[in-house]
């Protein structure tokens, strides 16, 4: 969602609507679903901003995330920076001979390897980070093609 944006163009258009989102939230009354939900919100303008300003994003949702923690509850910032560990290349000094003219990019998904048989295989980077495995993706395709214009009108936000 906020990695889509980034890529297509739409960074301000998906961080208006989430910071939206967030004003409404904090009208509400602090329980531990809206603190789960203010976390969703600063995940997905840190992801949009990743390449940029995502810290004070990341800072706000790690805060909101511990006091879920602290409260018992489950804390999806936790798998979100996992996420990020996991797909973030960061750029290295190594194999000089590989230096070009194109930048590498910053963020991948999988990683190609070569089997023992000399066959190329790709591996997923991000379902492992976040401790899930392909039945899972099925479990929650529905959930995972929704937009955050959807995702906000499920919260009740967007009134």
């Amino acid at each position: 969602m906020g990695r889509d944006a980034a890529t297509q163009g739409r960074v301000g258009e998906l961080t208006r609507l989430a910071q939206r989102c967030l004003v409404r939230l904090a009208e509400q009354a602090e329980t531990p679903e809206r603190i789960r939900r203010e976390v969703f919100y600063r995940m997905v303008l840190a992801e949009a901003r990743r390449d940029a300003d995502a810290m004070p994003h990341r800072e706000a949702a790690a805060e909101l995330g511990g006091r879920l923690t602290a409260a018992g509850q489950f804390n999806p910032f936790r798998i979100y920076m996992a996420i990020v560990s996991a797909t973030d290349q960061a750029p290295t000094t190594g194999n000089f001979g590989d230096i070009t003219t194109a930048p590498a990019p910053r963020i991948r998904t999988g990683l190609t390897r070569v089997d023992e048989l000399g066959f190329a295989k790709e591996f997923d980077l991000v379902l492992p980070a976040a401790g899930l495995d392909q039945s899972h993706l099925n479990r929650f395709a529905t959930f995972l093609s929704r937009t955050l214009s959807e995702i906000a009108e499920s919260h009740g936000l967007l009134n």
